[in-house]
């Protein structure tokens, strides 16, 4: 981390937010996004927030962490620096993305913009009418939620997504690990012409991903493949890395040998995206996107915008495809009363 941080006191929130509408993630519906907030002061009173956000399942997930922070949260504490090699990586992204660049002089953040993709998800209407409505607020990048589809509405959902937005913007597809091997590939030939960045999560196993990329001319993006790095995944990375894009969400795989995979590669392509988080969340993403100094395609944000009401305020200012770095600098409330105390320290 930048400067050492000696945990004083320790608060754990538990927080829900409705979503605008249901998406499905690898089968399982998704309308509410559950996650944990820590907020801890120094011994300086210094007071910072940061977020556990976990993608759905969630319940068994929580609950592991609750009880994870109740055993060991004396590991924390104490005027030591915080021992992070030993900690799971969502709380290792929690307490460095809350602290990191607190001290970090003006002069070393730019104006730089990151690119962000638009999300279309839902049912086929509301992906047809996002793509209407992100078209028109200048983005260049449209990622399409296609796991829970069919071969025939898919390809129907790109065709028409593609009539709708402008002729040089790219499109990303992700399957979230939900079709087999012989429809996907049959998908691509439908799409070729598509001007398709990518397919993240294209097939179900390691197997299938090693024969898709050695026949597919399509990209290959990894995301929940990445959330445990083994011998077989190791061995298609060094083969294939010129057809792969890592996308990798740092408050899944934080400090894990996927991230220093990630920050390592230089011939993979990179994407950053969120879990779902909230304001919180989003902006410690955007400190550790700055402390790497992260050379990236694109960030996948607009998670947020499915979100019903935040938990911040001001909330994450994602008002279309760009966001500046300097956020981070932008000082933010969280709403005490839109969360649940779980237990203080």
């Amino acid at each position: 981390m930048s400067k050492p941080v000696h945990i004083q006191k320790l608060f754990l929130y538990s927080y829900e937010i409705p979503l605008k509408t249901s998406i499905f993630i690898r089968g399982v519906p998704f309308d509410v996004k559950k996650g944990l907030l820590i907020h801890f002061e120094d011994f300086e009173t210094n007071r910072f927030w940061g977020e556990l956000s976990f993608l759905p399942p969630t319940e068994e997930k929580i609950k592991n962490a609750i009880e994870w922070l109740e055993k060991y949260h004396d590991y924390l504490l104490g005027e030591q620096n915080v021992p992070l090699s030993g900690l799971p990586p969502e709380l290792k992204f929690a307490i460095e993305s809350a602290v990191d660049c607190s001290g970090l002089r003006d002069d070393k953040i730019s104006e730089t913009t990151l690119k962000m993709n638009a999300l279309l998800a839902g049912s086929f209407n509301e992906i047809i009418e996002g793509a209407k409505l992100k078209n028109k607020l200048g983005y260049s990048v449209f990622k399409i939620k296609l796991g829970e589809y069919s071969l025939t509405k898919a390809i129907d959902l790109v065709i028409r997504v593609r009539e709708i937005i402008a002729r040089d913007a790219g499109i990303v597809l992700d399957l979230n690990r939900q079709w087999e091997l012989n429809q996907t590939l049959n998908f691509v030939e439908h799409i070729l012409d598509k001007g398709i960045l990518y397919i993240e999560d294209p097939v179900e196993t390691l197997e299938e991903l090693m024969t898709y990329l050695k026949v597919s001319p399509v990209k290959a993006g990894i995301d929940e493949f990445l959330e445990r790095w083994n011998l077989q995944l190791e061995s298609i990375y060094k083969e294939f890395s010129e057809k792969l894009v890592f996308v990798v969400k740092p408050s899944i795989v934080y400090g894990t040998d996927t991230w220093k995979n990630f920050l390592d590669s230089k011939s993979c392509g990179k994407v950053v995206t969120s879990a779902w988080e909230t304001g919180v969340g989003l902006r410690g993403l955007l400190k550790i996107i700055l402390r790497n100094q992260m050379k990236i395609q694109f960030v996948g944000l607009d998670t947020y915008s499915y979100f019903k009401y935040d938990i911040v305020d001001p909330v994450f200012p994602i008002t279309g495809p760009q966001i500046s770095i300097k956020t981070v600098q932008e000082k933010f409330s969280v709403d005490i009363e839109k969360l649940s105390l779980i237990k203080s320290w």
